[in-house]
């Protein structure tokens, strides 16, 4: 006995299988950034130990910038601004790869990344 399918079956199946497809490759990539966020994150925690987070962060991150550039002294030394700076650049790449997840990316989007990730306004500890 031959099945013989239905008009657009063949088509929907097509279809259907398209999208299987790209959804294994939309989960194989996300995989395999998984280990590039680790390190980020694991860098970003290391960068936290010479700093100083919480309110009024970036006003004072840029202050304590230009009195390095001055060659003032300032609280925690250059390597504390330096993991400052690495930290908000890294926050800011987490940030996007974050966004970059939900789809295409909008400010409204990367907004909520930022907000909702690593950055350098958080407390150092949550109480």
């Amino acid at each position: 006995m031959t099945v013989q399918l239905g008009p657009g079956q063949t088509a929907a199946m097509h279809t259907a299988g398209g999208i299987g497809g790209q959804q294994v490759a939309d989960l194989y990539t996300a995989a395999n950034d998984i280990p590039a966020r680790q390190g980020m994150l694991s860098a970003m925690l290391g960068d936290m130990t010479r700093m100083s987070t919480g309110p009024n962060t970036p006003e004072w991150s840029n202050l304590m910038g230009r009195m390095v550039q001055l060659g003032l002294p300032v609280p925690g030394g250059a390597e504390g601004q330096a993991s400052r700076e690495n930290f908000a650049k890294m926050a800011s790449q987490f940030a996007q790869l974050q966004a970059r997840q939900l789809g295409v990316i909008t400010n409204d989007k990367l907004a909520t990344a930022m907000i909702s990730n690593p950055n350098e306004v958080f407390a150092t500890r949550t109480r």
